[in-house]
């Protein structure tokens, strides 16, 4: 009779509650394959309220994108916003996410929209937010607009003022002042030594000049010529002034070189990154083993994995691609290429059959 209590009671046991923590801790280490996984249980699980299950959207969408899911990604990120259940915080990640993604797609009115409500909350993002849309305009050739977006990035909280600096440069140099340029990219540099882009742009006009000037004494601002312009400035003057003599030279330490170079390119892209677009589709074919956060990790699931593939990985030269997601922080994709003849889906299936985690990303 005991015994038959006992097998009733644990018979009547609910299942365990996955909560929006655990998705979190596992976007926190990393594993975005746990993180959709323990999402979907959760947006399976009755009596949620209409703000849990919001959250649960945008955690699995941002899961999704992670692992290159771009399609289910956009999805859940536009049912998280079009639920009106967000706080304000997960509705600027929400907004800024599908902006990135919308940008990769070349949905560029759209992703301009996107940005702007994140720039009109005003909240941690917003720096992101000018950033990403002056890209936009940089590559619309709107340099004025870009200008005044980049400065509008440095001037708020929450960014990554080496971004910005690395598209002001890009400005002055598409006008021809490359001493402004080089100055614009070796402050880049400066502040993040492992921005590949902003050191290969440096290298290429001669490399950092022989003083660096504080950027704020290159950047003048005017006063706006509309009282309705939400931007500061209404003009931007980009040629520096003469080197200060009381300023020593400081050459800015270029990323180390290494037999395995972190590729950065912009597949998730909310956090600033610089690179064209356009090098996402570059990437058609491949296929993705997992995210992590640092390369290190990655570079050693790379040797687990190939001696768990038995062959399948021989050959074949692995990518690592930085990756950031709004107030989540720096993420490393492990990516490889198929040999020539073989699909990703082929790629995948055998992996698969060794129990490594694995899908085709979408061209």
């Amino acid at each position: 009779m005991i015994l038959a209590g006992i097998l009733l009671a644990g018979a009547a046991a609910p299942p365990p509650v996955t909560t929006i923590a655990q998705v979190l801790a596992a976007l926190d280490r990393g594993d975005a394959q746990a993180a959709r996984s323990l999402s979907d249980t959760a947006l399976r699980q009755e009596g949620q309220d209409a703000r849990v299950r919001a959250s649960l959207l945008l955690y699995r969408g941002l899961a999704s994108e992670l692992l290159g899911a771009h399609e289910a990604a956009l999805g859940d990120l536009t049912r998280a916003i079009r639920s009106q259940a967000l706080s304000s915080e997960e509705l600027g990640q929400a907004y800024l996410q599908r902006g990135f993604l919308r940008e990769g797609q070349g949905l560029l009115d759209e992703a301009v929209g996107d940005y702007g409500v994140v720039i009109a909350q005003k909240g941690y993002s917003t720096a992101t937010a000018f950033n990403n849309r002056g890209n936009i305009y940089f590559r619309r050739s709107r340099l004025m607009d870009a200008q005044q977006d980049y400065l509008a990035a440095l001037a708020a909280e929450g960014g990554q003022s080496q971004y910005s600096y690395y598209g002001l440069g890009r400005i002055a140099e598409s006008e021809g002042d490359k001493r402004a340029a080089r100055d614009f990219y070796a402050k880049a540099v400066a502040l993040d030594a492992g921005y590949v882009a902003a050191s290969e742009r440096l290298a290429a006009l001669g490399g950092p000049p022989t003083a660096v000037a504080d950027p704020v004494d290159r950047i003048v601002l005017r006063p706006p010529v509309a009282a309705s312009q939400t931007v500061p400035g209404g003009s931007i003057v980009l040629r520096p002034p003469p080197p200060k003599e009381d300023k020593p030279a400081q050459a800015p330490a270029m990323p180390p070189q290494s037999s395995f170079m972190p590729v950065y390119a912009s597949m998730l892209r909310p956090a600033l990154d610089q690179s064209d677009v356009r090098a996402a589709t570059r990437l058609g074919g491949e296929v993705q083993l997992g995210a992590w956060r640092s390369a290190a990790e990655a570079r050693a699931a790379w040797d687990q994995s190939k001696v768990r593939a038995q062959g399948a990985l021989d050959g074949l030269t692995p990518q690592i691609l930085a990756a950031e997601v709004p107030g989540k922080g720096r993420y490393f994709r492990l990516r490889v290429r198929p040999s020539s003849g073989q699909s990703g889906a082929l790629l995948c299936a055998q992996l698969t059959a060794k129990a490594l985690d694995c899908f085709a990303v979408r061209d």
